[in-house]
């Protein structure tokens, strides 16, 4: 049925559908659903909505088709597919991949860059799960993690028109089209609800970007569809109540959803059944079912361009975030130019476009003179919000320039436990080089370069690193025969550890070195989620394991060292620091010699360069807090390592200053790779200070 003979009815219900859904996506990247009252973590629901609203108006028109011809036009479906998704997709992607490159260092475009490739193809959640990206996490997020719902959108719709097709002509002739397509629909929507469950417990990152996981929500949506004319039958007092039913369920699903329990699963049934009751309220009817102020017209056009504002608001969102450093900045001016920039690509990209011969020669074309006059808005529209980015970042910058952030209230830092002499000195040394990053003003002539900040160590951990998923495993390195063995313990603090181990190691023939490091595993007997989400079985098998090693062993000293946990599975946030010390003092049991352990501090969590850093801006610009937790850790640390007879390492001034202050920079050494780990020269400059803790206390 050609959209030039019919004109549809635009469902005012749905644009206030979709409304609801962008600001709930917009305001959840935004952080701002998460302050309201109760902390509600589930504002991204939003896309879960939308995939119900599509596979709904989908398939309606898919089930419309094949009723009245027993087929699929599958140049026609995937034409209109085309005339809607790419334009805005494709041209948010290139201004996204040139302003990355303006903004960002040339190797964190360039990655960008690769992830917009996947997107235009499609194919950007496949790319997300096979690189372990967790959705909810701040590490490795991309530019266009949002395209991955287009991704899982445009891969139901290879198969789905198939299916449809397929089941309308083995049934067409017997008139038992719609029954058929029920049948197979449920099927359909079932298998993958019950796969979405078990995918989500087993590997919750992965789960959250599967087509086949989120596969029900189209599917639900279809049937719908399917079922409409039955709906006819609804009374007319009854929509009214679906409708408000279906706006609290969805309501209710941004407060109860917690992604720390893994999505989509089971929980990803309640914006689903919302978003269907909502839907439902208000089809096989000729008046539509509203709810003021959802029929008000500010509404029903936030619907309309629902897309482009899904489209554009991350890569605003994480553009400002790079040039603004406040909050109170990025958040309005992030509105705005969402709003700002969907509201001109609607009008002069979305509309024109589906109004044009483009891929039909069925409407009139646009004139050229139509064409030059739309690009130069758009263009125009684009290089006004940079204007508008560049003067506002200037402006702020002036504003707030010399003044240190306030996020966490300086204190006044001490040492915990007597040092020993030469270790005292070496933390003088470090203090004068921190002192000196604090008022570094350059990126230049530091080690590493910005640009090689993710490089790790090759050699010693490819040798030495175990995976979530490998074997348990160790590393010898050094003399075999070497009088002294120093073992390091621990998870990728660990690994981190072992750069400034391995060069004291290199620097003291007598001594070798054994690594047990495992990556989200910590010594510290606690328990523990594997990086995709699941239970973390074979980390409290490596813990065993490494420590019956450790007691064979009979090392010498044990280096351990552990990242600090932000939760721990099963345990109330107001008892994780106990627990760490539980799990310290359980280990501590289990090694033969506890006089032989170093308990040592991790570096305090800091600012992420790869994020944080700018062609633009200072090192100055990424200095950090330590954090009373941190320090809660450390007092309960050493108590326990005093109580059971270790030895307790305060790293404090290591990374710090005597105030708390933490700088992204020490002397010429870049700090950190990311929030929490060294730099492979930073790490391995720091192997003074082991020597001078190992050798003084004579663990040999």
């Amino acid at each position: 049925m050609s959209a030039t003979t019919v004109k549809r009815r635009v469902r005012t219900d749905i644009q206030a559908l979709r409304a609801i859904a962008v600001v709930l996506v917009i305001l959840d990247h935004l952080v701002l659903i998460q302050r309201l009252p109760g902390s509600p973590q589930g504002g991204f629901i939003g896309v879960d909505v939308f995939f119900v609203i599509s596979g709904f108006l989908i398939t309606q028109h898919l089930v419309s088709e094949v009723s009245a011809t027993g087929r699929v036009s599958f140049k026609e479906f995937y034409i209109r597919r085309a005339r809607r998704i790419l334009p805005m997709a494709l041209l948010v992607i290139a201004v996204t991949a040139l302003a990355s490159f303006a903004v960002f260092w040339p190797w964190q475009a360039s990655n960008f860059a690769l992830d917009g490739l996947w997107s235009a193809l499609f194919v950007s959640n496949i790319a997300f799960a096979l690189r372990g990206v967790d959705y909810f996490s701040a590490d490795q997020t991309s530019i266009f993690q949002h395209y991955w719902s287009l991704s899982v959108e445009e891969q139901f719709y290879l198969v789905w028109p198939v299916l449809i097709a397929i089941v309308a002509g083995a049934t067409f002739a017997k008139g038992r089209v719609r029954i058929a397509l029920i049948s197979a629909a449920s099927l359909v929507a079932l298998a993958s609800f019950l796969w979405s469950c078990f995918d989500t417990s087993q590997s919750p990152a992965a789960a959250y970007f599967s087509t086949f996981a989120r596969g029900f929500e189209f599917a639900l949506g279809g049937l719908l569809a399917m079922v409409a004319p039955r709906l006819a039958a609804l009374p007319s007092a009854l929509r009214p109540i679906l409708s408000a039913a279906g706006l609290i369920i969805i309501g209710v699903s941004v407060y109860v959803i917690d992604p720390a329990v893994g999505f989509p699963g089971p929980m990803a049934l309640l914006p689903t059944a919302g978003a269907l009751l909502f839907i439902a309220a208000g089809t096989a009817t000729d008046r539509a079912v509203e709810i003021w102020p959802l029929r008000t017209r500010p509404v029903t056009y936030i619907g309309n361009i629902s897309y482009s504002l899904y489209l554009w608001h991350w890569p605003i969102i994480m553009v400002l975030s790079a040039l603004v450093p406040r909050d109170v900045i990025v958040i309005p001016a992030a509105l705005f130019l969402t709003f700002a920039l969907a509201a001109i690509s609607y009008r002069f990209v979305e509309q024109p476009i589906l109004r044009s011969s483009w891929l039909r020669g069925t409407s009139p074309k646009l004139g050229r003179p139509t064409i030059v006059r739309n690009v130069a808005v758009m263009s125009i529209g684009v290089v006004t919000a940079a204007a508008l980015v560049a003067g506002g970042d200037t402006a702020v910058r002036a504003l707030t320039s010399g003044h240190a952030s306030t996020s966490e209230t300086a204190v006044h830092l001490t040492l915990q436990e007597p040092q020993p002499a030469e270790a005292q000195a070496l933390v003088g040394q470090l203090q004068a080089d921190i002192q000196e990053g604090e008022t570094r003003q350059s990126w230049a002539g530091l080690t590493p370069a910005v640009s090689d900040i993710g490089t790790y160590a090759g050699a010693l951990a490819s040798e030495c690193w175990t995976n979530a998923e490998d074997e348990p495993r160790s590393c010898l390195r050094g003399d075999p025969n070497a009088a002294h063995t120093i073992v390091v313990f621990g998870d990728s603090i660990a690994m981190n550890a072992a750069f400034a181990v391995d060069a004291f190691v290199e620097q003291h023939p007598d001594w070798n070195l054994r690594v047990f490091a495992k990556l989200g595993c910590a010594a510290q007997d606690v328990p523990a989620v594997a990086p995709n989400g699941a239970p973390y079985d074979s980390c409290v098998e490596f813990r065993s394991w490494a420590l019956d090693q450790i007691n064979s062993i009979k090392p010498d000293a044990v280096w351990l060292t552990s990242a600090l946990p932000r939760e721990l599975p099963g345990i109330e946030p107001s008892r994780v620091v106990s627990a760490w010390q539980a799990g310290l003092e359980s280990t501590l049991d289990q090694i033969a010699d506890p006089g032989k352990v170093f308990v040592v501090m991790p570096p305090p969590a800091g600012e992420d360069l790869a994020f944080c850093s700018r062609p633009y801006n200072t090192p100055q610009d990424c200095g950090s807090t330590i954090t009373g937790r941190w320090i809660s850790v450390r007092d309960t640390s050493s108590d326990v390592s005093s109580q059971l007879g270790a030895v307790f390492v305060d790293t404090a001034l290591w990374y710090c200053d005597e105030d708390g202050r933490c700088p992204a920079v020490i002397g010429d050494y870049i700090v950190r790779r990311d929030e929490r780990h060294l730099t492979y020269d930073f790490g391995s400059s720091l192997a003074p200070l082991v020597s001078a803790w190992v050798t003084s206390r004579k663990a040999g």
